[in-house]
């Protein structure tokens, strides 16, 4: 999920670098697979939101 954060982090700042490493600061699990929190790149918050089914990601959005 990180790497997966951390390309389009930067793909929306349309730069072809990364500004830094990404933390993770909360990440949340549900029993129906959804799975949101937020994480922080370059002193940004970013926060995201993905589903789960059959132990593959199926959805992923940054907010």
């Amino acid at each position: 999920m990180r790497l997966h954060l951390s390309a389009r982090l930067r793909a929306a700042r349309g730069q072809s670098t990364a500004s830094g490493p990404v933390r993770m600061d909360t990440l949340h699990l549900r029993a129906d697979g959804e799975v949101f929190g937020t994480a922080v790149s370059g002193g940004r918050a970013h926060a995201f939101t993905a589903r789960v089914a059959d132990n593959r990601m199926t959805s992923f959005r940054v907010l």
